[in-house]
């Protein structure tokens, strides 16, 4: 949920001030119609800066009017040439507020005339009361109207972007008990379309499948098959697109004891693995395939395997290597070996914590009893267990360090709200839907009554 701070209403707008630094504008009007002082005009130093200060005002047709190019009447950069001289002097605070709000709203008595203002905004706003009227604090007293309006509030994008701090999803503490999937689309090829992807929280193994189409059939089919090659995940992530969200995923994981969490929406952070995983196989079909996109079907698997056999920065080590406890075979191992038939010839580099590594620290391993291989399998078996709680403490590092980096890029150092604040809530219903750009983008606004501690 997206929320901003909600100002108050226009009702609440303080009063705007009529005075000036020290004298009211009457009393430069009664100096400038009769060379009088006000009666706190004194000593000689106060009659000095009073004239001063009538330096920019002048009197036209009987009427007080202010020197517009005096200063701050117009934005920086504008040409100050396009202004009148001078602009009227306005007096009564009910004058004032009349001309604010005909310039930000317009005539509130029919639509028609509201339009012709169209609720202007600050600079253009301001332009405009500038070029025919003058009060002290003028501009301040428009951007308070402008900053209170309520339907300005709801419809303009907020100023300030500020985002909630990075969370990470625990890493589970074993292989293949927590999958994302997710669905890409793709162009259109052999009579694929899409792509559905999983991958595993813990050893970031990627399997993928080419699908005509998203039907929920289709995706309960590639979840099945997952089952069958890896076992019953005890959680499946996804986002809340029907082709995951219906009654046919609902009866595959009431069968198979799988629980599904379902990510709250425009938020795909929340399932961030697979998100991840989805733009490694977009960029890289892009790579090898350049201009021949339309055979991205027959190269899927391979663009898959070269992502398992990479070491990944979370963990430390390979997806394949994780899932099967050595690495794989690859053509470049094959390739700068010389030919042999023989398999025990072939060489390759595998990390320490193999079994082969394991079992060369071990003499005559292959006469061992069955108490020794046992033993032998029993202490391998923690081997990788230990690999396993050390690949998920380095994801837990590189959550920690993506955070950091995420909330300083963001802003994001925490709640900014407080009890008591009254905020806007962002209608995320409205970018959902063709057509509803006609819905306020924002809705309120609410009060805040208690700050739920993130977690």
């Amino acid at each position: 949920m997206v929320v901003k701070l909600c100002t108050r209403n226009k009702s609440e707008v303080p009063a705007g001030n009529k005075m000036g630094k020290k004298y009211v504008t009457y009393d430069v009007y009664q100096y400038l119609l009769n060379k009088k002082y006000p009666q706190n005009c004194l000593s000689k130093d106060d009659k000095a800066n009073f004239r001063h200060q009538c330096e920019p005002f002048k009197i036209i047709n009987g009427v007080l009017h202010h020197k517009t190019h005096s200063g701050k009447n117009t934005d920086r950069g504008r040409d100050k040439s396009t202004f009148p001289e001078y602009a009227r002097v306005i007096f009564t605070k009910e004058a004032q507020d009349k001309i604010v709000t005909l310039v930000h709203e317009g005539n509130c008595t029919s639509l028609e005339a509201k339009s012709l203002s169209g609720h202007r905004g600050y600079n253009s706003g301001r332009e405009i009361i500038a070029r025919r009227a003058w009060w002290p604090r003028y501009s301040k007293d428009y951007r308070d109207y402008v900053k209170f309006c309520d339907a300005c509030q709801k419809v303009n994008t907020a100023v300030l972007k500020v985002k909630d701090p990075l969370l990470s999803v625990a890493p589970p503490r074993e292989n293949l008990r927590q999958i994302g999937v997710d669905i890409i689309q793709l162009p259109e090829a052999d009579g694929y379309k899409y792509v559905v992807v999983a991958i595993d929280y813990l050893s970031k193994y990627c399997h993928a499948k080419a699908l005509e189409n998203k039907s929920a059939g289709e995706v309960a089919r590639f979840i099945f098959e997952w089952i069958c090659l890896f076992g019953c995940p005890k959680v499946v992530i996804n986002d809340q697109g029907r082709e995951f969200v219906n009654e046919v995923s609902d009866h595959l994981f009431r069968l198979t004891g799988v629980k599904q969490r379902i990510t709250s929406a425009y938020n795909p952070q929340a399932n961030g693995q697979v998100e991840r995983q989805n733009a490694v196989i977009k960029c890289r079909l892009l790579k090898v395939l350049r201009t021949k996109i339309d055979q991205w079907p027959s190269v899927l698997d391979g663009v898959l395997f070269s992502s398992r056999v990479e070491k990944q920065r979370s963990t430390g080590y390979s997806p394949y290597f994780l899932l099967f406890g050595q690495e794989p075979i690859l053509p470049v191992d094959v390739d700068t070996q010389e030919n042999s038939d023989n398999e025990d010839e072939l060489e390759v580099d595998v990390p320490d914590v193999t079994l082969d590594a394991y079992l060369q620290t071990i003499d005559n391993w292959e006469t061992l009893d069955t108490v020794g291989l046992e033993s032998m399998t029993e202490k391998f078996l923690n081997l990788k267990k230990n690999t396993l709680l050390k690949a998920r403490e380095n994801i837990k590092d590189a959550q920690n360090t993506q955070r950091k980096e995420y909330d300083r890029r963001n802003n994001a150092s925490g709640p900014r709200f407080k009890v008591g604040q009254r905020v806007l809530r962002k209608n995320l219903r409205r970018e959902d839907r063709k057509g509803d750009w006609c819905q306020e983008p924002w809705l309120g606004p609410y009060t805040i009554v208690k700050i739920l501690e993130m977690k």
